[in-house]
């Protein structure tokens, strides 16, 4: 009994593992940001194109179907149309064939009433009567002879007078004079015709026998010379009428049969009415031969038959408000006719229909439809998932063996086994930690030689770079000692010359432009090696500040003061250029900043020199005010040359220059570090400076110092 029992515990516990298995692996996937990133864009797809084909099918199929109702409902329309049609070519040649038949009774009576008479002329050729007798015969039987609806023969002779006619009233009268109602003659214009033709048909009004209203009649006349007379029959077209009319009722009975049972859509109907807005046929058979133009258009108030005409033969048709059988009076239901003019009969052909009613096949369509896009939208989300299961697990596995390497274990390896992309990405990995263990055992050493060697290197930068500063400074001290000694003989030999060998030139032309060109190559002399001296000392102070050994003096300064001895150190380089304007536009009583003075005026004299060099007519305008954040702000700003805008985040680096135009034309005002020196200034105070130009209009420098 145990043996049973210990086969089913390893199917079992196979299967709890794999259940279990299979939860562990979808609770990795969930927690898997690649894999619901990847799923949810996928999701996101389907989704939206799935709602995409839902909504083009839906309105697609909508406008479609639509247009197919509607189409079909026209095609309706023009079929009863058609109908209508056919059926009036019918009475048009059933009123043709009857006319016909009317007129060969007509010429059959005529001919009977010939044959009598050519039957009494014989007697008289034969002996058996005389001229007399058979002509008094002729007329006597032919007052007798009735044919079809009591129609009548009468016999004129060639005077118009009726020797031969049933009415008492005009037997043997003189009917030359006789006219109809409408003062046409009668028999005189049919003896002329039959004279002249031999016969014919002739159109006129006259009354009936015992009657005395006229109708219109139709008479075929023939000449019989033997006896000299003009024998006619005729019939009143009213009888035809009556019966085409007849006619036209059983046509119109038989359509109003048909369009009671043509249904358009669930009730859509056709019916007909004519100009004078009579109902001809419709499905409600209490409204046949009805007066419409009292049924209104609830909205517009208007008659729905005025309306109705508006529309024929028109593709929009009419809109309008209606009730319905089974919201009887409630007017707020939309419905369409499209509407067919017959102008034969002055009919109007119409449909009825709801418009909700033309839309069902579409809403039914659109569910089926609707269902295909879930369905869709379900089978698609399930392959997406399994696509991305499959694609993200092996990445999820690797990315965890990728943690345990990041975390230091080394050991690791990942086992999974694929032939795509990820399975080489797998045994790259592999490879990678390989590689990866093996470069570590010899990392430590290659670091520190790398280290040893870096550090050597940087030792001699700094070496250089000493030697650099301490060759510049001492450069400069052995510049400036012969230059000041320079300079002192220069002022001296002016000064010598002005005194003792100026005045000698007197009124000598030669001589006095001699003079004024050794005065001009003094003053050239004087401001190069002013100049020069500006050069070293830019040098010097530049060498002083990256090398540290510059001294600060800070204090608390006023603005106003600041801006008035630079203004003193460069009123000698705005007297050389007496094209260019000095403005101020200082805010009173700043408050006081904190920082060494020399330093900030020199910062203030490089930017006025600046400007000034920079600026060959125009103006410079030195303005100080509040900055917007705090502090003080200080600018200058000139109308000269303008700075490239590539070169504005340049121009305060260390030996840049700007060009006017190029270095063969213009050469450089400097040694470059003017600005350099100002930033390096501007920047140990904890202030900033900064710099717009538009090139041709000028630029403008501006420093923001703290407040004290």
């Amino acid at each position: 009994m145990m043996v049973p029992c210990q086969c089913r515990f390893p199917r079992a516990s196979g299967l709890l593992k794999a259940k279990r298995n299979a939860t562990g692996i979808h609770m990795q996937l969930l927690g898997s940001k690649l894999f619901l990133r990847a799923f949810s864009v996928i999701l996101a797809v389907v989704i939206v194109f799935s709602a995409s084909i839902f909504f083009f099918a839906t309105q697609t199929i909508d406008s479609v179907v639509d247009e197919i109702e509607e189409t079909a409902d026209r095609t309706i329309l023009d079929n009863v149309y058609e109908i209508v049609a056919q059926t009036a070519g019918e009475l048009e040649e059933i009123e043709r064939i009857s006319l016909e038949e009317k007129r060969r009774n007509l010429r059959t009576a005529v001919d009977l009433a010939q044959s009598y008479v050519d039957l009494k002329v014989n007697e008289v050729k034969e002996g058996r009567a005389s001229a007399v007798q058979a002509r008094a015969r002729i007329l006597e039987e032919m007052r007798k002879f009735r044919f079809d609806n009591n129609e009548y023969i009468w016999i004129a002779d060639y005077d118009s007078r009726l020797i031969s006619h049933p009415s008492p009233e005009l037997h043997g009268q003189d009917a030359s004079g006789l006219i109809d109602i409408h003062g046409n003659s009668i028999v005189e214009p049919m003896v002329e015709k039959a004279l002249a033709y031999g016969d014919g048909y002739y159109v006129h009004w006259w009354r009936r026998l015992g009657q005395t209203d006229s109708s219109e009649k139709l008479t075929y006349f023939r000449n019989l010379p033997e006896m000299r007379m003009v024998v006619g029959a005729g019939f009143y077209l009213d009888d035809l009428k009556l019966e085409l009319e007849q006619r036209k009722k059983a046509a119109i009975n038989r359509l109003r049969h048909q369009l009671s049972t043509i249904r358009i859509a669930n009730t859509g109907y056709l019916f007909i009415f004519d100009g004078k807005n009579h109902f001809i046929a419709h499905p409600n058979p209490n409204l046949d031969d009805k007066d419409a133009s009292g049924v209104l258009e609830p909205v517009s108030k208007e008659s729905i038959t005025t309306l109705l005409k508006r529309v024929a033969d028109s593709k929009d048709g009419l809109r309008y408000k209606w009730d319905r059988p089974d919201d009887p009076g409630n007017f707020v239901h939309d419905k369409i006719s499209w509407v067919r003019y017959f102008p034969k009969y002055d009919w109007y052909i119409a449909s009825s229909v709801y418009t909700d009613e033309l839309r069902s096949g579409s809403r039914i369509i659109g569910r089926k439809v609707m269902l295909i896009s879930i369905l869709f939208l379900l089978v698609s989300v399930a392959l997406g998932y399994l696509f991305v299961r499959n694609l993200t697990t092996p990445i999820i596995q690797l990315s965890k063996t990728a943690r345990q390497v990041r975390d230091g274990d080394l050991r690791v390896s990942s086992d999974i086994r694929r032939d795509d992309e990820i399975g080489e990405l797998v045994l790259s990995f592999n490879a990678m930690v390989k590689r990866l263990q093996e470069d570590i055992e010899h990392l430590d050493s290659r670091v520190m030689a790398r280290t040893a060697e870096l550090l050597a290197a940087n030792e001699r930068l700094k070496e250089v770079d000493q030697m650099k500063s301490d060759f510049m400074s001492s450069v400069s001290h052995e510049f400036m000692t012969p230059l000041t000694s320079i300079r002192g003989f220069l002022t001296i030999i002016s000064r010598e010359f002005s005194k003792h060998f100026a005045p000698l030139a007197g009124e000598d032309e030669k001589l006095l432009r001699k003079r004024k060109l050794i005065e001009d190559d003094l003053d050239v002399v004087e401001r190069e090696s002013v100049r020069l001296t500006h050069l070293i000392n830019d040098v010097l102070n530049y060498t002083d500040l990256i090398s540290g050994r510059s001294a600060w003096q800070e204090e608390k300064l006023q603005v106003s003061e600041l801006i008035e001895v630079a203004l003193t150190k460069v009123a000698h380089s705005l007297a050389a250029k007496p094209k260019v304007t000095l403005t101020l536009d200082c805010a009173p009583n700043l408050p006081s900043v904190k920082g060494d003075k020399t330093k900030l005026i020199q910062v203030l004299v490089n930017l006025l020199d600046n400007a000034i060099k920079f600026t060959d007519e125009g103006s410079v305008i030195l303005k100080s005010g509040l900055a917007e954040g705090g502090g003080v702000r200080i600018s200058v700003k000139d109308s000269g040359s303008g700075i490239p805008g590539d070169e504005l985040e340049s121009i305060f680096g260390h030996f840049h220059q700007v060009l006017k135009d190029n270095a063969l034309v213009d050469k450089p005002k400097g040694t470059g570090l003017g600005l350099a020196l100002c930033k390096q200034i501007i920047d140990h105070h904890g202030g900033t400076i900064g710099a717009n130009s538009e090139l041709g209009a000028g630029s403008e420098f501006s420093i923001i110092l703290p407040l004290s």
